[in-house]
């Protein structure tokens, strides 16, 4: 999935499926706000400014991750079963 024109933060999704159900990041591009503010490829991505992403499409995702009309995203991933949230970019 291609996410539309806005500030890119630099990270990749892959849907949630049957191993997951949440989201997993596949990619975080260095140097890029998702690699600054420590998200790992594996990370599984829970809610997006205080919203769960389950059972959410992919697609219907990305426009809560673009910066078009605000200056920050709230972002809270689970790592090992660990919940970390951050604010990008």
């Amino acid at each position: 999935v291609i996410p539309e024109p806005g500030e890119y933060l630099g990270l990749l999704l892959r849907p949630a499926d049957a191993d997951s159900p949440l989201p997993r990041i596949v990619e975080v591009v260095p140097g890029l706000a998702a690699h600054r503010a420590g998200l790992r490829v594996g990370d599984a991505l829970e809610q997006i400014d205080g919203e769960d992403c389950a059972p959410i499409p992919l697609n219907s995702l990305w426009p809560r991750l673009w910066l078009q009309d605000r200056d920050s995203v709230r972002l809270r991933v689970l790592r090992d079963g660990t919940a970390i949230e951050v604010e990008l970019p």
